[in-house]
């Protein structure tokens, strides 16, 4: 089951947003967290892994 639009959208971890997408910088590596809800308050959550590559230097992470 879909649930019921409009949905609702919350992006937490290292980038954060209230939209269907995210977009922008995001703070290094880490966990980017989508939570979402139907109209009728049901919710989903998941979560991804992001490493984050230095655009310069290709071959390698960037480490802090």
């Amino acid at each position: 089951d879909r649930g019921r639009p409009p949905y609702s959208y919350q992006w937490s971890g290292i980038a954060s947003g209230s939209y269907a997408a995210v977009t922008g910088p995001v703070s290094g590596s880490g966990t980017l967290y989508l939570n979402v809800w139907d109209n009728l308050g049901q919710a989903s959550t998941q979560a991804a892994k992001y490493v984050y590559v230095d655009p310069n230097n290709p071959g390698g992470l960037l480490c802090n």
